[in-house]
């Protein structure tokens, strides 16, 4: 029998190991998917390379291989393979980061079951509370790397990179305590028979629980990006939830058990509220051309409601995680039962996966991909029926933790820890939020900027968020308009560039179409407070395509401006949309990428209407650099009452698009 200190002991450290490895599981998968998708993105195909997916089906190996990747010697393994790839992975290239990452995912997915499966049945309590616990601390460090750098792993990028090597060697030593501590395997054969769709349920419950995290929660600024809800907000709902959770847990231990009907209801109302709050800002785009240009409909002040209460709601999932392990371990399947079922839960999880991705890139998935066009709510509520509908199995007496010896004083520690990354969490978001100052005089021209920063990436295939803000320094336009500035979406990571650039710059933002709605991310950015910003559609039969159309005030003169992309090929029926919402002939600015080139219908209907500002600038060709005027696509259109002082291209390999800056007045 333990004494208090060395119960608080085995207690405080597990979770603190699999605050680790969770951790490191969420970022490796992050940046997997994120590697696979920029393939696609380069190649504008469906590469070669996405079938590393399979990597997230590694469980299948517990299958073939039961008996030793459940010994302690294997999970070890494992374990340094999953801290090796995290710290590696960020040092290479997209290939080598895809290989190495899907390497890392794997290694989690084969661990986590290998490790259920050797837990011994009185554990079962105390190795749920550790893994919820565990996966919470994963989360909120997710949250505050995130928030003390504009949405962008701090982990992950440049000197912050010792983070991980910190964790990794901390998760180390963690490994190297004796098992009597930190139980990583039991040495006696399982000898329970268990039904395998019952361990399959639990499984796919337990990775539901996780892909939801993946998906939104550990990068709570994709929230923001669905409903039009600042950041702060947002992040501090999630961190009072975090606190109840813990507060919840420590009530619970002390328990004896808990009504699976309370349970149950909490994940109705949480899958409910999830899913409400996204079809809420979901359009089912018509398919008749008279429906466009159709502008985005205002918000309604109640839609906060859903939004609030998915966040409040929201440590469910924690709790499902909980009770999932518990329930693994006191079902004590053998090896090859727990990989049947993880594996049954792998594949789920990666068509949910694909499901995500494809509300973006449904024009280029033959059969799959249209499925879930305009359905981004769906895949919410899929993962959450995953999560949900296993609890219906378990009974009454499943719902104790079991883990009441605890001394009382152990939580003090969780709680206070909870406390500082909130904070930190908090404090390091509004620090690092731009807070844009209107110039009080101004010079005689505006400068106009439009970039295509292909999602961030350069065109070696590296994200290069660093240096295409480097370029937009060098610049130092007025008014910023960005194009495939998609943000907050698994395929790039769940980071936010445009909040990232906005924060970094100093500038007034708006992005435009909400992420739920898979469009072109388009975003406007401003030295100038942006006034009356909408975002309207234009008809597509294809992707989906969106223009900004906002006011802008500089020099006292007001400016419309307008931001857009258009489709492959430049649809004309998407042009004449936007110059049918020109509202004045008057200080008109529109830019964007066009995707038409000046030999072409498009541009001479654009050219009667509006004039290209770099043609009226005398056409200036870049010095020192091959250019091809003629296969120019991306412009900026002004109006006959709007002078152009000068204009310039600068092609560079920053992005797969020369960047267009003009000087108007």
């Amino acid at each position: 029998m333990l004494n208090p200190s060395k119960k608080s002991s085995a207690f405080l450290l597990p979770i603190i190991l699999f605050s680790i490895l969770f951790l490191f599981f969420f970022q490796l998968l992050t940046d997997f998917m994120a590697a696979v998708y920029a393939f696609g993105l380069l190649q504008v195909e469906i590469p070669i390379e996405i079938a590393f997916v399979l990597l997230l089906l590694s469980p299948l190996l517990l299958i073939l291989f039961p008996r030793w990747l459940s010994t302690r010697r294997a999970l070890l393994s494992l374990v340094s393979l999953v801290l090796i790839c995290r710290v590696v992975e960020v040092l290479l290239d997209t290939r080598g980061q895809m290989i190495v990452a899907g390497m890392g995912t794997g290694a989690c997915l084969i661990f986590l079951p290998a490790f259920l499966a050797g837990q011994a049945r009185e554990s079962a309590g105390l190795r749920g509370l550790t893994v919820g616990l565990g996966t919470m601390f994963a989360m909120a460090l997710s949250m505050l790397f995130r928030a003390v750098n504009s949405s962008v792993d701090l982990s992950i990028a440049g000197a912050g990179q010792i983070i991980a090597w910190v964790l990794a060697i901390v998760a180390g030593w963690l490994m190297m305590v004796p098992p009597s501590t930190i139980v990583l395997a039991r040495t006696e054969e399982s000898t329970r028979h268990v039904s395998k769709g019952r361990v399959s349920a639990y499984s796919v419950g337990l990775l539901s629980s996780l892909v939801l995290l993946y998906f939104a929660f550990t990068a709570p600024q994709v929230i923001a990006r669905w409903t039009g809800v600042a950041a702060l907000p947002i992040l501090a709902l999630l961190v009072v939830a975090l606190g109840l959770f813990v507060i919840v847990m420590q009530q619970w231990v002390k328990r004896t058990a808990i009504s699976p009907v309370i349970v149950l209801i909490w994940n109705v109302l949480f899958v409910a509220a999830l899913t409400v709050t996204i079809a809420l800002h979901q359009l089912n785009f018509p398919i008749e051309r008279g429906a466009y240009p159709l502008f985005e409909m205002a918000a309604a002040p109640w839609w906060i409601v859903p939004v609030g209460l998915t966040l409040i709601l929201f440590p469910v999932v924690l709790i499902d995680l909980s009770l999932f392990t518990r329930r693994i371990i006191e079902a004590q399947p053998a090896p090859r039962t727990l990989g049947i079922g993880f594996t049954v839960a792998a594949f789920w999880a990666l068509i949910l996966i694909f499901a995500n991705v494809s509300t973006t890139i449904y024009d280029y998935l033959p059969v799959f991909g249209p499925l879930w066009r305009d359905r981004y709510w769906l895949v919410f509520l899929l993962a959450g029926l995953g999560m949900l509908l296993p609890v219906l199995l378990w009974r009454k007496d499943s719902f104790s933790l079991g883990a009441s010896d605890l001394p009382a004083k152990a939580f003090r520690p969780v709680f206070a820890a909870v406390l500082v990354i909130g904070a930190g969490t908090l404090i390091g978001a509004w620090l690092n939020a731009a807070n844009p100052i209107a110039p009080t005089t101004s010079p005689d021209a505006l400068k106009v900027m439009t970039y295509n920063i292909q999602q961030g990436y350069d065109s070696s295939g590296l994200k290069n968020y660093a240096g295409q803000l480097a370029l937009i320094r060098q610049f130092n336009p007025d008014v910023l308009g960005l194009q495939e500035s998609d943000t907050s979406r698994i395929a790039n990571g769940n980071s936010d560039v445009v909040r990232y650039f906005a924060d970094r710059l100093g500038l007034y933002s708006y992005y435009g179409p909400k992420t739920v709605l898979g469009t072109f991310g388009i975003a406007l950015l401003s030295r100038y407070p942006i006034e009356n910003p909408r975002t309207f559609y234009m008809y597509s039969m294809g992707e989906q395509t969106a223009t900004i159309i906002a006011e802008i005030t500089a020099n006292g003169k007001p400016y419309q401006v307008m931001v857009t992309h258009l489709g492959n090929g430049g649809p004309l029926p998407q042009l004449e949309d936007v110059l049918s919402t020109l509202s004045t002939q008057q200080n008109i600015v529109l830019l964007g990428d066009f995707n038409f080139k000046p030999a072409t219908d498009q541009y001479r209907q654009a050219t009667a209407v509006l004039a290209d500002a770099w043609v009226r600038a005398g056409s200036p060709t870049p010095i020192g650099l091959e250019w091809n005027a003629d296969q120019r696509i991306d412009h900026i259109f002004v109006s006959a009452g709007v002078e152009v002082v000068a204009a310039r291209y600068v092609p560079a390999p920053l992005s797969d698009h020369p960047a267009l800056v003009v000087e108007v007045k």
